[in-house]
């Protein structure tokens, strides 16, 4: 039997990290049965089920738009918007699901995945670079408020979002030098979120103190 040491529970599942917390497990040798964690394997099994129902039937409303848009519309491929859309939530929703991944892999797959399909809308509808200047920093500013607010429901293990936070800048600053790259005259937004971000990292830091500082050198091994 595993035991989990942040959550202090037993898992009778043959896991290797915690479905609750992502924490590696340790083993509990002559742990009671009776009190550990319940046997989730079941749910995960029916999980993955319904994900590659949803993931099918996606596949066939896919094919299905296709045909109506190439046989209804000439002008406009309106069905690579809905293909982008439903890939999006397929990703989302496997991903979200995989209890191999930490809740900050999560949150930065998350963001680098709505990235993506913003500037995919963005290069098939058209329009300007507004997928660049106005999309993807506003996907930064939601990104940055649920960490914001996980981070406030979950002060206990807030050291766990450190990291995640430290990707988020890197991404919102590397966003802002490419529009900046691309169109000098968009970068107000973006570098909205690139400040937004920092600032978060930087309270972070301040008001964690030590524990902020430790789990930064833990993780760089400095």
């Amino acid at each position: 039997m595993n035991k989990c040491g942040k959550c202090n529970v037993n898992i009778r599942d043959d896991v290797k990290v915690c479905p609750l917390c992502g924490a590696p497990l340790s083993l509990e040798a002559g742990a009671a049965a009776g009190v550990g964690y319940p046997d989730v394997s079941q749910r995960f099994r029916l999980m993955r089920f319904l994900i590659k129902v949803a993931i099918f039937s996606s596949v066939v409303a896919q094919i299905i738009l296709t045909i109506i848009d190439y046989a209804t519309d000439k002008a406009f491929s309106w069905s690579m918007i809905t293909a982008v859309g439903l890939a999006f939530g397929c990703f989302t929703l496997a991903y979200s699901f995989q209890n191999n991944k930490t809740l900050q892999r999560k949150l930065v797959g998350q963001l680098l995945a709505a990235i993506v399909v913003l500037l995919l809308l963005n290069r098939i509808i058209g329009h300007g670079n507004w997928g660049l200047s106005i999309a993807v920093p506003c996907a930064i500013a939601a990104i940055e408020g649920a960490v914001v607010v996980l981070l406030f429901t979950d002060l206990s293990h807030w050291q766990v979002y450190v990291m995640a936070q430290v990707w988020i800048v890197l991404i919102s600053i590397a966003m802002l030098v490419v529009t900046i790259l691309i169109d000098n005259e968009l970068w107000l937004l973006p570098a909205a979120a690139a400040g937004f971000t920092v600032v978060v990292l930087a309270a972070m830091v301040v008001f964690g103190g030590r524990h902020a500082t430790a789990e930064l050198k833990r993780r760089f091994r400095v």
